[in-house]
């Protein structure tokens, strides 16, 4: 499940960055392949900073008195 989400994560990723660039009027000049390969540890890092952040805003959910 979790691999399935941080791919997930990755497409949303993606798609994030061409809009960002699209939005600036700049064609996408290479792929999602390149893309992550040039990023992969980025990525990575990102995702396991989100994800931690996310588990503590339901840890602090949970624990309001």
């Amino acid at each position: 499940m979790k691999t399935n989400h941080f791919r997930h994560w990755l497409q949303e990723k993606w798609f994030e960055h061409c809009a960002e660039l699209e939005s600036y009027g700049q064609t996408i000049p290479y792929s999602s392949r390149e893309y992550f390969t040039k990023y992969k540890f980025w990525l990575k890092r990102e995702y396991r900073h989100q994800q931690k952040q996310a588990e503590g805003l339901c840890e602090s959910y949970f624990s309001l008195p």
